[in-house]
């Protein structure tokens, strides 16, 4: 067991008394709720009403955020891990990445622009 030979006493990991207030119960819920035809209506003027959609320059920033910041991460876990063959590895990466472009402008084309 986890008790100290010399004192007899419990050593390693304690449970916590759970007190009243840090259980506050199981909750409920209703399957059988549904919106009022107003609430309905409402929702239907806002999915059909025009919405602003994203200038090319917008679009291509967004993107290309996404792409350097994930660069910049992957590029730090990887010096961590491979230390001076770092640069080969991500050498590596960049290689396997550019025979796949094909793909990648594949599934990017066939998304549709702005939420369309």
């Amino acid at each position: 067991s986890l008790s100290n030979p010399s004192t007899g006493r419990r050593t390693g990991t304690t449970r916590k008394k759970i007190e009243k207030h840090d259980f506050p119960g199981y909750g409920t819920y209703n399957v059988h709720t549904s919106p009022s035809p107003n609430a309905l209506q409402a929702i239907e003027r806002t999915l059909v009403s025009p919405h602003p959609k994203l200038t090319e320059l917008e679009a291509t920033s967004i993107s290309g955020n996404d792409i350097l910041s994930s660069s910049f991460y992957v590029t730090g876990l990887v010096t961590l891990s491979a230390g001076r063959l770092a640069p080969l590895c991500l050498l590596m990466v960049a290689i396997v990445l550019y025979l796949f472009r094909g793909i990648y402008e594949e599934t990017v084309m066939s998304l549709p622009c702005n939420g369309g």
